[in-house]
């Protein structure tokens, strides 16, 4: 649903020209769910897009009804499962909001009278619709900690614009915080690959700069002390993530050093 009109005419074009090219016939299938995420147009080119293509989904190009394509509807619910009544209440507010029709105002004051207001555990993630929502939450949990705050710079390398960096170009960090992975990173070597994943969490347990090293905090005790006789004699800038397998809970733990 999210791919844009001129990037489905771009491909189709390529496709053609690969056809004639080593005449061939390429069979399409493309699957996909219309009443999705619609395909993302920035403020800046909105007035230039929609001048041009009048339109922003696949279906709305020219090009759709050239390839004289089958349609097949799929209606069974894979993802949620109608097992009892709060399920089916589920299923059925699912669906107002995918058609956005008279019952989805409702649908939506259903779903969030089932949300927790209040949530008791620290662990918790939150999941933000925007940037800036996560910033403040973060912003408020590192204030809490007592320990030093360290600012880091990244790096960046070619032709990268700010919106496209998954973070901020500056983050500050703390021992005792919590952060996550936003790209899979191989710890290990070629031939002993050894990867911490994207979404993957952890907390910071040390950050050594230019100046002077963090304290390590009380509440932690390194079972790894040879890491941490390591960690001391490294000059350059990091910070040493103690990262959790599968969730804040789980034993199955791993120092990373950066």
């Amino acid at each position: 649903s999210m791919c844009r009109l001129d990037l489905f005419e771009y491909l189709i074009k390529t496709v053609e020209a690969v056809e004639k090219a080593n005449k061939v016939h390429i069979q399409l299938i493309l699957v996909g769910d219309f009443f999705q995420l619609p395909p993302i147009v920035s403020r800046s080119e909105s007035k230039t897009y929609y001048a041009r293509f009048n339109g922003i989904y696949p279906f709305e190009s020219s090009m759709w009804g050239q390839l004289k394509m089958q349609t097949i509807d799929l209606h069974e619910q894979v993802r949620q499962k109608a097992d009892n009544k709060a399920d089916e209440y589920f299923i059925e507010a699912l669906n107002h909001l995918r058609f956005n029709d008279e019952y989805a105002y409702t649908a939506i004051k259903y779903l969030n009278d089932q949300c927790l207001r209040k949530n008791d555990d620290p662990n918790a993630t939150y999941l933000c619709g925007f940037r800036r929502s996560a910033d403040s939450i973060n912003r408020k949990k590192l204030d809490e900690l007592p320990t030093r705050e360290v600012e880091f710079e990244g790096i960046r390398k070619g032709k990268i614009k700010p919106s496209e960096i998954p973070t901020g170009e500056k983050i500050d960090l703390k021992v005792g915080a919590k952060v996550m992975l936003v790209k899979n990173v191989n710890v290990g070597d070629a031939a002993t690959p050894d990867y911490v994943y994207n979404g993957q969490q952890g907390i910071i347990t040390d950050i050594y700069d230019d100046d002077t090293k963090a304290p390590q905090p009380s509440w932690f005790n390194s079972q790894e002390p040879a890491k941490w006789d390591k960690l001391d004699r490294k000059k350059e800038n990091g910070v040493m993530v103690h990262f959790f397998a599968n969730s804040m809970h789980d034993e199955r733990d791993e120092f990373i050093t950066w």
